[in-house]
C-alpha cells in the first residue's frame, strides 16, 4: 500500500474516535482512508491470485 496518508482530526486524543454522525468531516476522512487501504488491498489479493494461479501452471 502506498505511504500514509495523515489525515486531521480537530478532536482531543479521548474524543477522537467518536463522531457525531456519519456527516461528520472527521468520520468521512476516516472512512474514505480505510475504504482506500480496502481497495488497495483487494488489489493485490487479485495480484497474488493471478501470480499463484500461473505459477500452478507453470509447475503442472
Amino acid at each position: 500500500m502506498d505511504p500514509y496518508n495523515s489525515i486531521g482530526i480537530h478532536a482531543n486524543h479521548m474524543d477522537l474516535v467518536r463522531f457525531g454522525g456519519d456527516d461528520s468531516p472527521g468520520y468521512i476522512k476516516v472512512v474514505g482512508e480505510l475504504r482506500r487501504w480496502i481497495d488497495a488491498l483487494k488489489q493485490q489479493s487479485e495480484v497474488v491470485k493471478a501470480v499463484s494461479i500461473t505459477m500452478d501452471r507453470n509447475l503442472e
